[in-house]
């Protein structure tokens, strides 16, 4: 399944001082068979390629348990007057010699992607946040940088 142009766009990785408010939903399953939802950025997510996607986690957080166990999630984006619902099948990748924040590494292939736009109204936003630091979006660039090592 291939992701749209702006998506691909959105998750190059490149200009994350513009993209910085931008927050996405990654879901997973919990153990019980409810859904997890998770907030994610342009500073932990990566398009690879039209199909595939890197995404960086904190590796203590229920969400990356969930992903490791079950190699299933979701990523709903909202951009672009659209909502995107992307579903996912996972893997861990292998761990860096020189990573500098100790993420959890995921490739994941996505498998369907849903487009939904309402015909009676605009779609004005999803859920946006304002940075209190800085040196959050370099900390993004680093992350960036090392979910495109092989």
């Amino acid at each position: 399944m291939n992701l749209p142009k702006e998506i691909i766009e959105l998750l190059n990785g490149q200009d994350l001082e513009d993209k910085n408010h931008l927050v996405m939903m990654l879901q997973s399953i919990t153990a019980e068979g409810y859904p997890h939802t998770a907030m994610v950025s342009v500073g932990e997510i990566v398009a690879i390629d039209s199909d595939n996607i890197r995404i960086a986690l904190w590796p203590d957080t229920q969400t990356a348990q969930r992903l490791v166990e079950t190699g299933k999630g979701s990523l709903v984006i909202v951009y672009a007057k659209k909502i995107y619902y992307l579903e996912l099948d996972l893997s861990v990748l292998p761990s860096l010699n020189n990573e500098i924040y100790g993420r959890l590494r995921f490739e994941a292939s996505v498998k369907t992607v849903k487009e939904d736009n309402a015909k009676y109204a605009e779609i004005i936003s999803g859920i946006s946040i304002r940075l209190y630091d800085e040196n959050v979006v370099e900390r993004w660039k680093v992350t960036v940088k090392e979910l495109l090592e092989a």
